[in-house]
This record gives structure tokens, sequence and C-alpha cells, in this order.
């Protein structure tokens, strides 16, 4: 008897655990899972004709790119413009994340005011391509933990930052000469091979294409890089279907801690009373 209480008393802290203090949340990525990977992100977009001009330049790189995208009105105010653009990137291979409707400091928003600054980008990706994200970056890449914890659990989004900036807004811009300072760091124990990156670019800009391509030129021809989605940066789902009313499954706050305590009072009978099983 004395395993069993033992067994169950085992169980009974990891429940507890989880409803005390909620489910494991994973951290904010600034670097690719696995070394030799190289991950071309663009913010802001989409923007007319920028993003459509860096889109012409990857393809003719073979390569995709993860897009985080903002609401209608930012750097494009066309709907059909661009839902047209949104599929277009999500035809050709790439990867296209939120980064919230209108570009706003998220940090002072209430929970409510955030979740609909998420949801009505989110509603308007569904109603074009079909599909949820699974990626997200906060604007001006300002977030806190309650803020990553809180887009984890109501979206399943990862939060994706980045380790290399090129600065592209700035006069003059970093440019490629901050993925060349990031790959001069090499020595015995850092070598192009073992480092992975994420690159932080902005496709509305009207050096985004120029900047791009002489990037991918860097990357690919001198460095002999692969250049991946984020999905594949992180060894993660690119998107996840649509379900039901078009949202995800989610299971947080009150309505976790019910299933956990269900679930708590099955698996202490079953483990008091191994004849029920």
């Amino acid at each position: 008897m004395s395993s069993k209480i033992n067994e169950f008393l085992e169980i009974w802290w990891v429940l507890v655990s989880l409803v005390f203090w909620g489910p494991r949340v994973q951290g904010a990525f600034y670097n690719c899972t696995q070394p030799g990977l190289v991950a071309l992100t663009f913010d802001d977009g989409p923007g007319v004709p920028e993003t459509n001009q860096v889109l012409d330049v990857l393809k003719n790189f073979n390569v995709t790119a993860s897009f985080f995208v903002n609401g209608l009105y930012n750097y494009e105010t066309d709907l059909a413009r661009y839902k047209s653009t949104i599929t277009r990137i999500y035809n050709e291979g790439h990867q296209l994340g939120s980064h919230s409707w209108n570009h706003t400091d998220l940090i002072n928003l209430t929970r409510t005011e955030l979740k609909n600054e998420l949801e009505h980008l989110a509603q308007v990706v569904r109603e074009t391509i079909g599909v949820n994200l699974t990626v997200f970056r906060p604007p001006l890449g300002i977030f806190t933990e309650e803020m990553e914890t809180f887009v984890q659990s109501e979206f399943g989004y990862t939060v994706a930052m980045w380790n290399v900036d090129t600065r592209d807004w700035a006069t003059p811009p970093d440019g490629v000469d901050a993925y060349k300072a990031f790959y001069a760091t090499t020595d015995n124990h850092h070598t192009a091979a073992n480092l992975s990156c994420i690159g932080l670019h902005h496709d509305p800009l009207p050096m985004s294409a120029p900047l791009a391509e002489e990037t991918l030129t860097y990357l690919t021809q001198v460095v002999g890089l692969r250049v991946v989605t984020l999905a594949e940066c992180l060894e993660q789902e690119m998107y996840v279907p649509v379900v039901g009313g078009g949202g995800r499954v989610s299971v947080e706050g009150d309505h976790l801690h019910f299933l956990v305590l269900v679930n708590f009072v099955l698996i202490s009978v079953l483990t008091l009373n191994p004849n029920l099983r």
C-alpha cells in the first residue's frame, strides 16, 4: 500500500503544480535550434510594391523566408491588394507570422485589447489563406513574460525574435554588414557551420529588395548557409489547420484548473483502487 501512496503523491504534486503555476511556457527564440541555418524575417508588411519586390528576390534565389505582417492601413490601404500579397507569400512557400494588427506598443494594453489586436489579424489571415499562424513577433520587439504566456496559451504562438538586426530603417542602415559582423566572430569554437541566426529585415521599405539580394548573395554564396523559414529554423509547424468556427482550441485559466482537478480525482481513484482499472 505504501508504494501506491507514493505513486499517488507523485501524481498529486504534478497536478497541483499545473493548477497553481500553469503549464510550462516555452521562452522566446532568438536563433535557430540547429546550427548552420539562417532565417530571414521581414516585419511590418505587406507594402506595395516593396513586399512583392522582396518576394521576387527570394524567388530568384529559390529560398523561403518569414513575414511578420500587420493589418490593413499600415503600409497597405487596399484590402484586395493586401489579401493578394498575403496569398502570394503563402503560395510561394514562405511563412506568415503575426505582428499585431495596428503595430502598436502592446505593453500597456489590457488582456482584452491585446486579444483583439491579435485576433483581428488572425481572422483576416484565416479568411484569406485558411490557416492559423504559429509565430508572433511583438511590435518594436517589446514584450513581457506575461504577454508571452498569454499569446502562447490563447493563440498557440511561439515568440520569435532575432539575433542579427540589419537596421534597414536607419540612415545609413547596417544592412549586410550586420551579418558580416555576426559571422566575423568565428573562431575555433564558433564557425559559420555551427552558428545560426534569425535576421531582422523590414519589407515595405524602398531598399528592402536590394538589401535582401545583397544579404542572400553573402549568406548563400560567401558563407554557404542554408536559408530557411522559421518553421524549419525552430523545428515547428509552419501553420495550424483551422478547426470548428475558425479559431484554435485553447485551454487556460479556470478551464485548465477544472480539467486538471477532474483528472486528479480520476487518477486518485484508479491509483488507490487498482481493481477499477
